[in-house]
């Protein structure tokens, strides 16, 4: 019998388990790398849009004289103009690109107090991210800003 000349060339059973071993192997090595980067970019991604929050609030204090407070509506105030007269000649926004805030990386709303209440060394306003966690007590320094 010949097995050699009419036999089509393709990878047997085992091959195809040794490649797969590997493949598997290496995923398995590079995905606790991977996750780190995605949670690297989610928190830079919640530092810039607390830093353009940041900003806006400052134009509106520029504008207004004052950081927005509970009953303008707290941030959504720089999108979307309190009621009240003394708006209708000063408020020039929105004062953040589109019609809705930003969220922080983990599409959570940030926390915003006027005045505030977490963290005391700010004297008109802090804003914030709960980050990661979700952990309202949790203090994440480098997730807040303030004035």
């Amino acid at each position: 019998m010949i097995f050699g000349k009419n036999r089509a060339a393709a990878f047997s059973l085992i091959e195809i388990l040794i490649a797969m071993a590997i493949i598997g192997t290496m995923f398995a090595l590079m995905a606790p790398n991977a996750m780190k980067y995605f949670g690297r970019a989610k928190k830079t991604a919640t530092i810039s849009n607390l830093q353009a929050l940041k900003q806006a609030l400052q134009e509106y204090y520029n504008e207004i004289g004052h950081f927005p407070n509970k009953a303008e509506g707290n941030l959504n105030a720089l999108v979307k103009m309190p009621k009240g007269d003394k708006f209708k000649t000063r408020w020039t926004g929105p004062y953040i690109e589109g019609d809705e805030l930003p969220e922080d990386g983990w599409k959570q709303p940030f926390v915003y107090n006027a005045p505030p209440v977490k963290y005391k060394k700010y004297k008109f306003y802090e804003l914030y991210s709960i980050g990661e966690t979700g952990d309202e007590d949790a203090k994440n320094e480098d997730l807040a800003v303030g004035a």
